[in-house]
């Protein structure tokens, strides 16, 4: 072995012992006796770009390309640092290039398909996770990510057929050391995967995700004073958790309570600003999590003094999770994210209330169950835009029956479509109303083709434009007549911005949480009358009301009498419901009680 390969290979050593910086002195010197070598040019762009150093990484890996263009690796590794950088479309062509090179380098294939995906490039996604199955047939996270798309593109056949699997991969999961099957976590309900399977899945996570923790952190938040909530979320800005969570900010009682935010993510996009400017109004502190480690983030939680630290993530942020495994607040909560538990000894509670999780169904959830008295669920109550709109202008026709589904495609299953396709049949001349998310050709071409394989004309579904801003899309809804739920996964905030907008939704809650969530919705708006107990009483009742004009008017001048004095829409009494719950919490934390099961009374 040469001079040089014995001191590259003490320099790989370093690297792997996580001597980073010893790793990146002995590289450096490598480097001056041989400029140029694209393979330590690699090696040091690596140190560099592990260090969170993206412009001296980028340098270096662009130095290692120029001197060796035809090697993947090179490619791979500045397309890294470059998607790290969130510079997409370059990030994009150095992992195509990386491809090009060796089409079997399933990793650049993976990331890859990540990167299209962000840009809402479904398709061409697919297309990269199915090359990397090919070669790592046992990539769970890949194969979830998979289901997902072909979710988000309304392939139902293909689900159906993938389903089949679902099984084995939950099984591969429970058997193996695998991290990353946090997605699988959040596509469970989609996949109606069972309560068994969930719970067995959860307790692997919860073994995973414990197990870096060397010994839990164990805050000890200040006892007297005001109580600090921390509030947890990778979606501060632009997003469906920060439309209902801000107004719950600023309504905090600051004479008892300090609000912090922390977030995950950096949303310095444009369209992030004004949210995030709101939030950080609405919040004693806006604290930005994402340069630091697991770690950091976690001790920066305990140094806060926070005392009840709120997760709205769940596994739609595996490294939110990350750090309340550390333990870094006295009581951890589960709340919004995705609907159900998460099953996680870390998680001392998680809130719900009486629709969602039924009164003796707390034993089905590890954490501790704690009821709010009307929804566990705030809403928002922005502007609509009172500009003239016609159905003309969205593609509906003027003289039929407009059922709309806004929901997210991937909650959309066979099981709901064959029903919300029965409807059709039955009402002659009516048409669906439905989400694209990106506008994808490929949606609509796919639900159409389903349509048209249960004997519906594909012109009755007619999909949803983008328009200029949230306030517009809320008076859309009043060219609808009504709103027909999903089964398996309902909507959440879709069905509030329905209601909001004075659009009555139609639902049929099934058997656990997220089945049961837009139940809670038009119960605490004052329609329970529209909750179906079954399938065929849910397309019924759809059938007549498109029959019977004056019924639905009923329900519609109803809506608009209750929207704004209904518990759903009234944001100050459900936030000292929530701050009563924190105060009880953190009562039984102080008395050394430990977490218990409960019910906040209602304000009277």
């Amino acid at each position: 072995m040469s001079k040089f390969e014995q001191d590259f290979q003490r320099a790989l050593q370093y690297f792997h012992a996580g001597q980073l910086d010893k790793a990146q002195a002995a590289g450096q010197k490598l480097l001056k006796r041989n400029p140029g070598n694209p393979g330590l040019l690699q090696f040091l762009g690596e140190i560099a770009w592990r260090q969170g150093k993206n412009r001296l990484a980028e340098d270096y890996l662009r130095r290692a390309v120029a001197s060796n263009p035809d090697d993947p690796q090179g490619h791979y590794r500045l397309a890294n640092v470059l998607a790290t950088s969130r510079r997409i479309d370059d990030a994009v062509r150095h992992y195509r290039q990386s491809v090009r090179l060796q089409p079997d380098y399933w990793q650049a294939n993976m990331n890859l398909g990540s990167m299209l995906l962000a840009e809402g490039r479904l398709v061409e996604a697919r297309e990269c996770y199915e090359r990397t199955l090919e070669h790592r047939p046992d990539l769970t996270q890949v194969s979830c990510y998979l289901l997902d798309l072909r979710l988000a593109l309304g392939e139902l056949s293909a689900v159906n057929s993938m389903s089949a699997s679902v099984h084995s991969l939950i099984r591969r999961c429970i058997d193996s050391d695998e991290h990353d099957f946090s997605a699988l976590m959040y596509l469970a309900p989609l996949l109606s995967v069972s309560r068994q399977d969930y719970l067995a899945l959860s307790q692997k996570m919860d073994e995973l995700l414990s197990k870096p923790v060397t010994s839990a952190l164990h805050a000890h938040a200040p006892k007297g004073g005001k109580l600090r909530i921390g509030y947890l979320s990778p979606d501060f800005g632009d997003h469906p958790i920060s439309h209902v969570t801000l107004g719950v900010f600023g309504q905090h009682d600051r004479e008892r309570f300090e609000v912090i935010a922390y977030s995950m993510r950096d949303r310095t996009g444009n369209a992030d600003q004004a949210y995030i400017k709101k939030i950080r109004q609405s919040c004693d502190d806006f604290v930005d999590l994402s340069g630091m480690t697991v770690r950091q983030a976690a001790q920066r939680v305990v140094d806060d003094g926070v005392g009840i630290l709120v997760n709205l993530a769940g596994y739609m942020s595996p490294p939110s999770l990350e750090i309340l495994s550390w333990r870094p607040a006295p009581v951890q909560v589960y709340w919004l994210g995705h609907g159900g538990g998460l099953g996680l000894s870390f998680i001392n509670y998680m809130i719900a209330d009486a629709m969602v999780i039924p009164t003796g169904a707390e034993g089905g959830y590890r954490e501790k169950v704690v009821r709010l008295p009307d929804s566990y669920h705030c809403a928002d109550t922005p502007p609509i835009s009172e500009s003239e709109q016609s159905r003309a202008d969205h593609g509906l026709d003027d003289d039929a029956f407009v059922f709309c589904a806004f929901n997210n495609p991937n909650k959309i299953d066979s099981g709901v479509f064959d029903a919300w396709m029965n409807i059709l049949r039955r009402v002659p001349g009516s048409q669906i109303w439905l989400s694209s998310p990106g506008n994808s050709a490929d949606l609509k071409r796919n639900l159409r083709a389903e349509a048209q394989q249960r004997g519906i004309s594909p012109d009755r579904l007619v999909f949803a434009k983008r328009v200029p801003d949230k306030s517009m899309h809320f008076a859309r809804h009043r060219l609808a007549d009504l709103f027909l739920d999903t089964f398996v996964y309902n909507a959440s905030t879709t069905a509030i911005d329905a209601l909001w907008a004075g659009l009555p939704v139609l639902t049929r809650p099934g058997n656990d949480f997220v089945s049961r969530i837009c139940a809670t919705h038009v119960a605490n708006v004052g329609l329970g009358d529209m909750i179906c107990s079954s399938t065929q009483e849910f397309e019924d009742r759809a059938v007549f009301f498109a029959s019977d004009s004056a019924s639905l008017a009923m329900f519609r001048d109803r809506l608009a009498r209750n929207r704004l004095s209904a518990p759903l829409f009234d944001n100050p009494r459900f936030v000292r419901h929530l701050e009563s719950a924190y105060l009880e919490m953190w009562r039984r934390h102080l008395s050394d009680e430990g977490a218990e099961s409960f019910d906040v009374v209602p304000i009277e």
